[in-house]
């Protein structure tokens, strides 16, 4: 997010770097989202390894925080590419959250 929010802002005042800055938010943004997308619950592990065969769930933990930093970055792009293919992230993460994460009331 905060990498998209650079470019947007032009904060160096270079035209290329922030094009620079926007292209590396797009594609951190893409694997962060793939985190999500390619896990059966459609929840991102606590932790991913990445090798040379690809990206997999590490760590072994049985607990998920609800971690806000790729729905933040999915926000961002949306709003300064205008790409519709991050409001179907959102959407896609948010049903996976209402799905797994919803905790039953008790009174």
């Amino acid at each position: 997010g905060n990498l998209a929010l650079a470019s947007y802002r032009n904060i160096t005042g270079n035209h290329k770097k922030s094009q620079k800055y926007l292209n590396a938010a797009i594609e951190l943004t893409e694997t962060c989202y793939q985190m999500w997308h390619q896990m059966r619950s459609g929840l991102a592990p606590e932790y991913v390894v990445f090798n040379e065969n690809g990206m997999f769930p590490g760590g072994g933990v049985d607990y998920y925080l609800l971690r806000p930093e790729t729905v933040e970055s999915i926000f961002y792009l949306h709003r300064i590419t205008g790409d519709e293919k991050y409001r179907q992230y959102g959407y896609e993460i948010y049903q996976a959250i209402e799905t797994h994460c919803r905790v039953k009331e008790k009174r």
